[in-house]
C-alpha cells in the first residue's frame, strides 16, 4: 500500500530523493503526457535516459510502476510525485463547486483580457483531476505493494501557458514535466503554496478513499511564484 503525504517545504536536500514529474494527458490513442526523472547521482537507470519525448496514458502507468520497482531506490531519502494535474477539490456552503485561488490569479491573460486559465471542475480542469485520479488509483492497485508499505510524497505542479505580459509560452508536455522537476532541484528550493477555497470552506482531496484528508502543496511556475495569490481576484 502507498501512504500519500504532502511536503510543507521542499528539503536543502531535495537531490537525494528520487523525483518523477509527470504533466498529465488523458487520450484515447495520442502520446499527451510528458515525464521527467530524477535519480541521485549514486543510481543508474537508462530505461529513464530514453524516456519518449510524450507517452500515451498507458504507458506513463507503466514507466510509473518501473520507477517505483526500482531496486537502487532503497537507500533514498525518500520518493516524491509531481503531478501537473488538480489534486484537491473546493466547494461552497451549497455544496457546488467553487475555484481554488491558485485558479483565480490576476495575471493571467488571454486576448489582451483577464482570465481564469483553469478550474478544478471544468474543462481541462475537470479532465486532468479525472486523470491524476485514475493514476492514483492505478498505483494503490499495484500488488507488489501488498507486503508492505511506501511512503510517496505528493506535490501538485501547476504551470499556466499564459504569460504575465500577455499570450501563451510556447511549450510541449515533456518540456512542462521538465520545468517542474527543475524548478523543485533549484537552490535555494522554491517555497510551495498552500491552496485555499474561494468559498472559504476547507479544501477536500482529491479523493478520500485514497489520500485520505491530504491536500497536497502546489508547486507553481517561478514566474507566478512572484504575485500574490491571496490577494482579491478579478472575476
Amino acid at each position: 500500500m502507498i501512504q500519500f503525504k504532502t511536503m510543507t517545504a521542499i528539503p536543502e536536500d531535495v537531490a537525494d530523493y528520487t523525483i518523477c514529474s509527470i504533466d498529465m494527458g488523458f487520450a484515447k490513442t495520442q502520446a499527451t503526457v510528458g515525464l521527467a526523472f530524477h535519480l541521485p547521482r549514486s543510481e543508474a537507470w537508462n530505461k529513464f535516459d530514453s524516456t519518449p519525448p510524450e507517452s500515451s496514458f498507458g504507458d506513463a502507468l507503466k514507466l510509473l510502476k518501473d520507477w517505483l520497482l526500482n531496486p537502487n531506490q532503497t537507500s533514498l531519502k525518500g520518493r516524491i510525485l509531481i503531478l501537473e494535474a488538480p489534486l484537491s477539490r473546493a466547494f461552497s456552503d451549497q455544496e457546488c463547486p467553487c475555484h481554488r485561488d491558485v485558479e483565480l490569479r490576476r495575471n493571467y491573460f488571454k486576448d489582451g483580457k483577464l482570465k481564469s486559465p483553469k478550474g478544478w471542475f471544468y474543462g481541462a480542469g475537470a479532465c486532468m483531476s479525472l486523470a491524476a485520479f485514475t493514476m492514483l488509483e492505478f498505483l494503490q492497485s499495484l500488488s507488489f505493494l501488498d507486503s508492505g508499505e511506501m511512503h510517496l510524497h505528493l506535490i501538485e505542479g501547476f504551470y499556466s501557458k499564459h504569460s504575465a505580459e500577455g499570450g501563451d509560452i510556447k511549450h510541449t508536455h515533456t518540456s512542462v514535466a521538465n520545468h517542474l522537476l527543475h524548478e523543485t532541484l533549484k537552490s535555494p528550493p522554491p517555497k510551495l503554496h498552500f491552496p485555499r477555497s474561494e468559498c472559504g470552506r476547507p479544501l477536500r482531496s482529491l479523493s478520500q478513499e485514497l489520500m485520505g484528508d491530504l491536500i497536497p502543496s502546489i508547486l507553481l511556475r517561478r514566474e507566478l511564484q512572484l504575485i500574490d495569490l491571496h490577494s482579491t481576484p478579478s472575476h
